[in-house]
């Protein structure tokens, strides 16, 4: 197995959920080796029960290997 050495791309969805403490819920799509692959998934998973509905709740994270965040990612359970 070879390991990238480049950037990974990570898929977050946020949406406002009343019934939490923090009032929102976020949720880790997934983590792919490029934007193309994981605007794929975005796109794919917009037409999805429980993300058609909060399209604004999508984000794509460019995150380098091996390196601390420049804005660190704020998730919410």
């Amino acid at each position: 197995m070879t390991r990238s050495t480049g950037p990974v791309f990570l898929l977050l969805h946020t949406r406002v959920h009343p019934d939490l403490f923090a009032g929102r819920a976020s949720k880790v799509i997934g983590v792919f080796s490029s934007e193309e692959k994981a605007s794929d998934s975005l796109r794919r998973h917009a037409l999805l029960e429980g993300f058609k509905d909060s399209l604004e709740g999508f984000a794509i994270h460019r995150i380098e290997l091996d390196g601390l965040l420049a804005h660190p990612i704020e998730l919410w359970e």
